[in-house]
């Protein structure tokens, strides 16, 4: 099961501390990715792009490319990463040995499109 996080990063007061939302969500990424965990599967492959203002998953591939071999038309500069493993339910989003959500907290104000494929048992 595929599912598309996406929206502004914020880091925003929740129970005693912080926690990382998308910008119109209504609890912290992290409780909703493990809601979808539970639902869908405890195995994840993690594919985020962060550019400074929303864009489509084609437009965000293209930036990524332009920039590292040196496009000459970058509005704007995106972070990619595709990390494969599991998922902790807490603050803390370790997957395949990435803390994706210290990550994300980097780039507080930005755009994240973010793309979890779910499966109940590990991919060969």
């Amino acid at each position: 099961m595929k599912k598309i996080y996406k929206g502004i990063i914020k880091e925003k007061d929740y129970g005693d501390g912080e926690a990382i939302f998308l910008e119109g969500m209504d609890k912290p990424l992290v409780l909703g990715i493990q809601d979808d965990r539970e639902k869908h599967g405890e195995y994840l492959t993690v594919k985020y792009y962060v550019s400074d203002k929303e864009a489509s998953e084609d437009k965000l591939i293209e930036e990524f490319l332009k920039s590292i071999i040196g496009g000459d038309d970058i509005r704007f500069q995106v972070a990619y990463s595709d990390s494969t493993g599991y998922l902790w339910t807490d603050e803390d989003l370790m997957v395949g040995g990435h803390d994706i959500i210290n990550e994300i907290r980097n780039n507080e104000g930005k755009y994240l499109h973010m793309e979890i494929d779910f499966s109940k048992s590990e991919k060969k």
